[in-house]
């Protein structure tokens, strides 16, 4: 556990030192230039997940991605977001391939479902997660989680490629996990350290569960995994009821993730834009939104990427 305040300003950061445009980036021009000499193979792929050795042949991006996986995510606020604007003069079939191009740069992709999808449609299918139904295929705002908190091995980074945003809504959310801890740390040392312990997440839709802490450190750090619905639903189906302490542990930790205005950084995707973030030291989500009647919806297309190669 740790046991002290992590006060580095790129880890334990809050809005009022995180300006939103601080993780707006744009690609260097030779990778935007190699993009656009190379549109005509990446729309023949299209959505399809184009080959490791296709990467070769965009060696400026690789270059690009592998500086930003290193000064965003690693040295950084662990997060960034590549303006779409530059590549919008590409066909939408070859700006999906270079959105899949750019996640593989960062590492290998992970399946996210029983079918191993490596992609898989953020959108609103009008499920409801109170009957049951899947938070990316609502347009409810939901809690602030990280991906996959029910798998064994957590995507180190979640990526989203914004095809549409929202008519209303749908703001993006980040909270940095430094900032929870230390403020748990503060207030609450014993709750905090009851987050070490394991805990069932529930492995949707079946009664299985998987035990593993809410905090943890790894190589030094912070590791963060949580989604509180999953976390509530898993002792059920365990028929392993939470002890008051760890009952009020969990609810120590959501009212801290309720307080947005202390802890969130909110903004907008806008069409195009690729949005990468780490998923083991951030918690994310989104505002619920409206799509205009009779028009495409928001859309995002979502990959989980694991440990760099």
């Amino acid at each position: 556990m740790l046991t002290e305040k992590i006060n580095a300003p790129n880890l334990a950061w809050t809005p009022a030192n995180l300006r939103p445009e601080a993780l707006r980036v744009d690609l260097p021009p030779q990778a935007l230039e190699e993009l656009r000499a190379g549109e005509e193979c990446l729309a023949r792929l299209g959505a399809a997940i184009p080959p490791a050795e296709t990467l070769s042949r965009f060696p400026q991006l690789a270059s690009a991605l592998a500086a930003l996986r290193e000064s965003h995510l690693r040295l950084g606020y662990g997060a960034f977001l590549i303006s779409g604007e530059p590549l919008g003069t590409l066909a939408d079939a070859a700006q999906a391939a270079a959105y899949r191009l750019m996640a593989q740069a960062l590492g290998p992709l992970q399946g996210q479902n029983a079918a191993q999808d490596l992609t898989v449609a953020v959108r609103d299918e009008h499920q409801r997660m109170g009957q049951g139904g899947r938070y990316h295929k609502s347009n409810e705002g939901g809690e602030l989680h990280t991906d996959a908190p029910q798998y064994a091995r957590t995507p180190a980074y979640v990526g989203l490629h914004c095809v549409r945003p929202a008519s209303v809504g749908g703001t993006s959310k980040l909270v940095s996990a430094y900032a929870v801890h230390n403020a748990l740390l503060e207030a609450s040392p014993a709750a905090l350290a009851l987050l070490y312990d394991n805990y069932h997440f529930h492995q949707k839709p079946g009664p299985r569960t998987i035990q593993a802490p809410i905090f943890s450190q790894e190589g030094g750090g912070l590791s963060a995994r949580y989604l509180g619905e999953y976390v509530r639903s898993g002792h059920q189906v365990a028929a392993r009821p939470l002890d008051m302490p760890h009952a009020e542990a969990l609810a120590a930790l959501d009212a801290l993730l309720a307080d947005e205005e202390r802890f969130a950084a909110q903004f907008d995707l806008r069409a195009g834009d690729v949005f990468i973030f780490d998923n083991r030291r951030l918690f994310h989500g989104r505002s619920a939104f409206v799509d205009e009647p009779g028009q495409p919806g928001r859309e995002l297309t979502r990959v989980w990427i694991g440990e760099p190669f």
